[in-house]
């Protein structure tokens, strides 16, 4: 089974935070968290329901190489991605942070808004189809 995916604009930032905080303290390390979270988000698509919920609807996938979870709810044929959070941080913070009000299904982003909003170095595209 194929499921498509959009990536909440809060997971957006949280993953260009982080690849900025990875940047500012190893040239290139930014990058590479970009590129293996993005690798893993585009493994969803054909992988979303093999990993177990962990809160009410939401799924956890481990970021092997970096200290981050990406929380994902699928919705039918869609994947939500709600949140790529610090491992670190505590528990509630990743729970809170994945199901706040502007983090609701139904103000899912568009890929038109995706492409206004946030730098291109980040192929959303290539993801999100």
């Amino acid at each position: 089974m194929k499921f498509n995916i959009e990536i909440k604009e809060e997971a957006q930032f949280d993953i260009l935070e982080a690849s900025e905080w990875y940047e500012s303290r190893q040239i290139g390390l930014g990058n590479r968290f970009k590129t293996e979270v993005l690798n893993y988000i585009e493994y969803l698509k054909t992988n979303a329901l093999s990993h177990q919920k962990k809160y009410k609807e939401n799924r956890e996938l481990l970021v092997k190489s970096f200290p981050y979870v990406i929380v994902y709810r699928v919705v039918n044929l869609i994947v939500y991605v709600l949140a790529v959070a610090n491992c670190e941080q505590h528990p509630t913070k990743k729970t809170e942070k994945a199901i706040s009000p502007d983090l609701k299904i139904g103000r899912s982003l568009t890929n038109i808004s995706l492409k206004r909003s946030l730098p291109k170095e980040l192929n959303w595209d290539a993801i999100a189809g």
